[in-house]
């Protein structure tokens, strides 16, 4: 189902290492209000999965018949998506069949999408196991841990492919162990501008799984963004049997011009997503005319507006959390149904600073938005109107 968020100007990230100061109990209020009522203003949102398996995979639990052309018309037909990307495991596509399904892949999505109805991506998923899983979207060829056994390695394949959409995936797995996953987030400037998500929730967790990261201060999202990474939250389903979008009513929102792949790429590569526990509430958060995922130069205190909805009459709305810097910083009780609004005044940053919100509905489902960052100085991290 399709909710409405403003139109925005573009802003984009200059790539570098982002500065982050370290969080300050900043004086935020927040207040609610009527929602905005001027529908054509808005921009639709569409819901699905990047992560997602199928009989390519070599630890598929399903049948052998239930190959991408299957899991496109699943998701579309039965669980009601917008959207969804197959992520095989790349090490999967290898000796006399693995060719033949990478293409085959490529053909099911262009015979499953339908512009305005859904639209279906060719992924794959990197599946190292001792330096992380990262989902790509959107590229004519792969690469897999037998190729780019080390994930430096990995992140210059991406810097080959700037065409490329990729997320870390399901942070704080098993093979953490090793103590070399995602080498902990270390920012790496070559793979910034591919990487543009983080799986918070999936198909078998919830945001409590990911909240205290490798350090246990902040959450993994946090731990990222902290050293730089420009990402948004994302929920991964990670499906390996004939269930896409069945299992749970996580969900991720991409805020986008039109369901079409041009316009979901662009929404993606902009980081205008948020990651939802709930299967169609809503949630944005501007600064002006600058969407969620945007970076904006200012030099005094700032407001930001938050927009959060959810059609379904029983679903009734009860907080909304600030965080700066991965902290929370104001916390507000809510309590109606449906859609409303809130300003939230933050203070001037003494470099650089980013905000989100969370917003709970009284099932306790949460929808995360991604961050906005506000810096003083373009030069030193960010470009706005880029």
């Amino acid at each position: 189902m399709k909710r409405l968020t403003p139109r925005y100007a573009t802003s984009a990230i200059a790539l570098g290492f982002i500065f982050v100061v370290q969080p300050v109990q900043a004086d935020v209020t927040v207040q609610t209000g009527t929602p905005v009522s001027t529908a054509a203003q808005y921009l639709p949102a569409y819901y699905g999965f990047i992560h997602a398996h199928t009989a390519y995979s070599i630890d598929y639990k399903g049948a052998k018949d239930e190959t991408p052309d299957f899991a496109f018309a699943f998701a579309r037909d039965v669980a009601g998506l917008d959207w969804m990307a197959v992520s095989d495991h790349s090490e999967s596509f290898v000796g006399q069949t693995g060719d033949a399904h990478w293409e085959a892949t490529a053909r099911a999505a262009a015979d499953s999408t339908e512009d305005g109805r859904f639209v279906a991506f060719r992924a794959f998923e990197y599946s190292n196991s001792f330096q992380g899983h990262l989902c790509v979207l959107d590229t004519e060829s792969f690469t897999n841990w037998q190729t780019d056994p080390m994930l430096h390695q990995f992140y210059s394949w991406l810097d080959d492919h700037p065409e490329a959409v990729a997320t870390f995936n399901h942070p704080g797995s098993p093979i953490e162990l090793m103590q070399q996953e995602f080498y902990h987030f270390r920012y790496e400037p070559k793979a910034a501008p591919t990487i543009v998500g983080m799986e918070v929730i999936s198909s078998g967790s919830r945001f409590e799984q990911r909240d205290r990261g490798y350090d246990g201060e902040v959450s993994f999202f946090d731990e990222a963004v902290l050293q730089g990474w420009w990402l948004a939250p994302v929920s991964g389903e990670d499906s390996h049997r004939a269930n896409w979008g069945t299992t749970t009513d996580n969900r991720t929102g991409v805020l986008a011009e039109a369901l079409t792949k041009d316009d979901l790429l662009a929404a993606f590569r902009a980081r205008r997503v948020f990651a939802s526990e709930d299967r169609n509430a809503y949630l944005s958060l501007d600064h002006g005319e600058h969407a969620m995922g945007s970076a904006v130069v200012v030099s005094g205190a700032q407001q930001l507006d938050v927009y959060f909805s959810d059609p379904d009459s029983g679903e009734r709305w009860t907080a909304m959390s600030v965080y700066q810097n991965g902290v929370i910083v104001s916390e507000e009780p809510l309590s109606f149904a449906g859609a409303g609004t809130a300003r939230i005044d933050v203070p001037a940053p003494v470099s650089t600073d980013y905000y989100y919100v969370r917003v709970e509905q009284q099932d306790g489902e949460r929808v995360q938005s991604a961050p906005i960052w506000l810096t003083r100085s373009a030069t030193a991290t960010v470009a706005a109107d880029f």
